[in-house]
């Protein structure tokens, strides 16, 4: 009688692990599904937005490991949640011109004014964003502007 209790029990505990494992396979397999998609979705918003400003010049870098992704991309990817300031100065020759940051979608856009002679001008946007980690910051812009001496990017963790 012992035994078949044992086998009873050991019968039991391997059906619920069974539905267990079966459980936690098809919620990964969800989670892949929706990864998947959020993939799909980021790389065709990549596509209707090519013209993302690379700072490629980086002068200053305290606690971001993925530099050369940022520098790359153009992307600013959080690697620490928190409370951040971002401040984007973009000069441009071409009068009219424009620059957007996008954060979970835009978060300011900024005009550049009419312009006369060879030098630029310029236009700046100030934000606070609260970032969680993998949100991503970039600059965008309807004309092709080359980051450069004038053109900075600066992004600080406040909190």
């Amino acid at each position: 009688m012992e035994m078949n209790d044992l086998k009873q029990d050991f019968d039991n505990q391997l059906a619920s692990f069974q539905t267990s494992y079966n459980a936690t396979i098809n919620d990964l397999h969800t989670k892949e599904i929706s990864m998947q998609k959020q993939i799909t979705e980021n790389n065709e918003r990549d596509k209707n937005y090519p013209n993302v400003i690379r700072f490629n010049n980086v002068q200053l870098s305290v606690g971001i490991t993925n530099i050369s992704a940022f520098k790359s991309t153009g992307k600013f990817v959080c690697e620490k949640e928190g409370l951040y300031l971002v401040a984007v100065s973009v000069v441009s020759k071409d009068s009219y011109s424009s620059f957007c940051v996008y954060h979970r979608g835009m978060v300011s856009c900024t005009e550049i004014g009419q312009h006369f002679g060879v030098a630029g001008h310029s236009g700046t946007s100030v934000a606070t964003l609260h970032l969680q980690v993998n949100d991503n910051v970039r600059v965008e812009t309807s004309y092709t502007i080359e980051a450069s001496y004038w053109t900075q990017f600066t992004l600080i963790k406040i909190k």
